[in-house]
């Protein structure tokens, strides 16, 4: 956790508790309850290691939940500055451009994204499952962002992602 993703955490909780006074807020920093009519998960600073050292990859997420279910939402890439947004039946844009995911038939077509959790548990599991699945697929990557890879997941970059231990705000709005 860095300065900047509280700070970020703290715009984000008074914009939208200003707006929506009687929905809940979960968040990566300050914690929150994640279930509830209407929630909203923030991620301030998705990625923060790609952050810290100056590499892009890092996303800011907030997702509207309505129990449970993810309804509305935007990660926004301030590297790339573009806006991947979606509502429930309404799809997914690019910077306002509808997008799609991908077509790929088989795995060894397959482009894949993952994440490996800094530490215990998940990471032996997370860099043996690269070697496997890479041993299949046209090849995996590790963008740094769990919000950015389903993302492009969702506008037909990466065909797919996996990676073990996230929570709610890493995975909501993307």
């Amino acid at each position: 956790m860095t300065a900047a993703d509280r700070e970020v955490e703290a715009f984000l909780r008074a914009e939208l508790g200003a707006r929506f006074p009687s929905h809940q807020l979960c968040g990566e920093e300050e914690g929150g309850q994640s279930q509830g009519e209407l929630v909203w998960h923030l991620d301030p600073i998705d990625g923060t290691t790609n952050f810290v050292h100056g590499l892009p990859g890092f996303v800011v997420s907030v997702a509207l939940a309505h129990r449970g279910r993810p309804v509305a939402a935007a990660v926004y890439d301030p590297t790339g500055d573009e806006l991947f947004c979606a509502e429930d039946g309404e799809g997914v844009t690019a910077n306002g451009r509808g997008v799609r995911v991908s077509t790929e038939a088989s795995i060894e077509e397959a482009l894949l994204g993952t994440g490996v959790p800094p530490v215990e548990p998940g990471k032996a599991w997370s860099l043996a499952s690269i070697l496997r699945v890479g041993e299949r697929a046209r090849n995996v990557r590790n963008l740094g962002s769990a919000a950015l890879h389903l993302c492009y997941v969702g506008a037909g970059r990466l065909s797919g992602f996996w990676e073990p231990g996230l929570h709610s705000w890493d995975v909501a709005a993307g």
